[in-house]
Protein backbone atom coordinates (compact mmCIF):
# COMPACT_ATOMS: atom_id res chain seq x y z
CA UNK A 1 0.00 0.00 0.00
CA UNK A 2 1.92 3.27 -0.99
CA UNK A 3 1.80 6.36 1.15
CA UNK A 4 -1.34 7.80 -0.78
CA UNK A 5 -3.53 4.74 -0.09
CA UNK A 6 -2.52 4.75 3.84
CA UNK A 7 -3.45 8.43 4.19
CA UNK A 8 -7.19 7.29 2.59
CA UNK A 9 -7.23 4.62 4.92
CA UNK A 10 -6.68 6.24 7.67
CA UNK A 11 -9.15 9.18 7.03
CA UNK A 12 -11.42 6.02 6.16
CA UNK A 13 -10.97 4.51 9.12
CA UNK A 14 -12.38 7.44 10.94
CA UNK A 15 -15.53 7.46 9.37
CA UNK A 16 -16.43 4.19 9.77
CA UNK A 17 -19.04 4.62 12.55
CA UNK A 18 -21.76 2.74 13.56
CA UNK A 19 -24.27 5.70 14.99
CA UNK A 20 -27.92 4.38 16.03
CA UNK A 21 -27.65 1.53 14.08
CA UNK A 22 -26.92 3.31 10.59
CA UNK A 23 -23.24 2.23 9.10
CA UNK A 24 -21.98 4.97 7.75
CA UNK A 25 -20.33 3.84 4.36
CA UNK A 26 -19.17 5.87 1.07
CA UNK A 27 -17.38 5.35 -1.97
CA UNK A 28 -14.05 6.86 -2.70
CA UNK A 29 -12.34 7.37 -5.76
CA UNK A 30 -8.72 8.12 -5.74
CA UNK A 31 -7.05 7.40 -9.39
CA UNK A 32 -8.04 4.54 -10.39
CA UNK A 33 -8.55 3.39 -6.70
CA UNK A 34 -11.72 2.20 -5.42
CA UNK A 35 -11.84 2.52 -1.57
CA UNK A 36 -15.35 0.61 -0.04
CA UNK A 37 -16.42 -0.80 2.62
CA UNK A 38 -12.90 0.26 4.32
CA UNK A 39 -11.03 -1.65 1.25
CA UNK A 40 -8.80 -0.73 -1.75
CA UNK A 41 -10.55 -2.10 -4.68
CA UNK A 42 -8.61 -2.16 -8.53
CA UNK A 43 -12.22 -3.23 -10.08
CA UNK A 44 -15.84 -3.18 -9.51
CA UNK A 45 -17.88 -5.37 -11.98
CA UNK A 46 -21.20 -3.84 -12.81
CA UNK A 47 -23.31 -5.81 -10.57
CA UNK A 48 -20.48 -4.89 -7.74
CA UNK A 49 -20.72 -1.27 -8.72
CA UNK A 50 -24.55 -1.07 -8.87
CA UNK A 51 -24.21 -3.15 -5.12
CA UNK A 52 -21.69 -0.49 -4.15
CA UNK A 53 -23.58 2.78 -4.58
CA UNK A 54 -26.92 1.07 -3.55
CA UNK A 55 -25.25 0.30 -0.31
CA UNK A 56 -22.67 3.62 0.35
CA UNK A 57 -24.30 6.21 2.39
CA UNK A 58 -22.65 9.55 0.10
CA UNK A 59 -19.69 9.16 -2.50
CA UNK A 60 -16.43 11.25 -2.31
CA UNK A 61 -14.25 12.59 -5.25
CA UNK A 62 -11.11 13.65 -3.82
CA UNK A 63 -9.60 14.84 -7.39
CA UNK A 64 -6.42 16.62 -7.54
CA UNK A 65 -5.61 17.36 -11.45
CA UNK A 66 -7.39 18.93 -13.87
CA UNK A 67 -7.16 16.11 -16.50
CA UNK A 68 -10.47 14.53 -14.21
CA UNK A 69 -12.69 16.46 -16.77
CA UNK A 70 -15.71 15.68 -15.90
CA UNK A 71 -16.25 12.20 -13.47
CA UNK A 72 -19.13 10.59 -14.45
CA UNK A 73 -18.89 8.46 -11.89
CA UNK A 74 -20.89 12.04 -9.97
CA UNK A 75 -23.85 11.29 -12.14
CA UNK A 76 -23.84 7.91 -10.82
CA UNK A 77 -23.62 8.08 -7.31
CA UNK A 78 -26.27 11.20 -7.59
CA UNK A 79 -28.65 8.35 -10.24
CA UNK A 80 -28.68 6.31 -6.65
CA UNK A 81 -29.64 9.54 -4.51
CA UNK A 82 -26.05 9.90 -2.77
CA UNK A 83 -24.96 13.28 -1.96
CA UNK A 84 -21.47 14.17 -3.07
CA UNK A 85 -18.18 15.68 -2.23
CA UNK A 86 -16.31 16.50 -4.89
CA UNK A 87 -13.05 19.20 -5.28
CA UNK A 88 -12.99 22.84 -6.96
CA UNK A 89 -11.16 21.95 -10.01
CA UNK A 90 -10.73 24.33 -12.83
CA UNK A 91 -12.84 21.27 -15.14
CA UNK A 92 -16.17 19.82 -15.29
CA UNK A 93 -15.65 18.29 -11.47
CA UNK A 94 -17.64 20.92 -9.58
CA UNK A 95 -20.07 21.59 -12.14
CA UNK A 96 -21.82 18.43 -12.18
CA UNK A 97 -22.09 17.97 -8.32
CA UNK A 98 -23.23 21.47 -7.20
CA UNK A 99 -21.72 23.03 -3.89
CA UNK A 100 -24.70 23.02 -1.28
CA UNK A 101 -27.17 21.35 -3.59
CA UNK A 102 -26.39 17.91 -4.29
CA UNK A 103 -22.99 17.63 -2.18
CA UNK A 104 -20.16 19.80 -1.25
CA UNK A 105 -17.21 20.92 -2.89
CA UNK A 106 -13.82 21.33 -1.54
CA UNK A 107 -10.68 22.71 -2.76
CA UNK A 108 -8.13 20.23 -4.21
CA UNK A 109 -5.67 19.04 -1.36
CA UNK A 110 -7.23 20.05 1.70
CA UNK A 111 -7.62 17.65 3.61
CA UNK A 112 -9.03 19.85 6.79
CA UNK A 113 -12.06 20.69 4.33
CA UNK A 114 -12.14 17.38 2.98
CA UNK A 115 -12.78 15.94 6.94
CA UNK A 116 -14.84 18.91 7.67
CA UNK A 117 -17.52 18.06 4.67
CA UNK A 118 -17.72 14.06 5.47
CA UNK A 119 -18.41 15.22 9.29
CA UNK A 120 -21.04 17.55 7.34
CA UNK A 121 -22.20 14.37 5.49
CA UNK A 122 -22.55 12.05 8.07
CA UNK A 123 -24.21 14.22 10.31
CA UNK A 124 -27.01 15.03 8.01
CA UNK A 125 -27.53 11.43 7.29
CA UNK A 126 -27.66 11.00 11.55
CA UNK A 127 -30.24 13.67 11.50
CA UNK A 128 -32.20 12.03 8.35
CA UNK A 129 -32.13 9.04 10.30
CA UNK A 130 -33.31 10.19 13.62
CA UNK A 131 -35.93 12.08 12.19
CA UNK A 132 -36.94 9.67 10.04
CA UNK A 133 -36.96 7.01 13.50
CA UNK A 134 -38.78 9.66 15.86
CA UNK A 135 -41.69 10.29 12.91
CA UNK A 136 -42.33 6.61 12.76
CA UNK A 137 -43.36 6.29 16.30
Amino acid sequence: MNREEKDFFNLISLYRKELMGLAIVFIMICHTTIVYNNEFLDYLNNDELKAAYNDCDFFVLPSVQRSEAFAIVQIEAMAYGKPVINTRLDSGVPYVSLDKETGITVEPQNVKELTNAINRVVEDINHAFLLRVLTDE
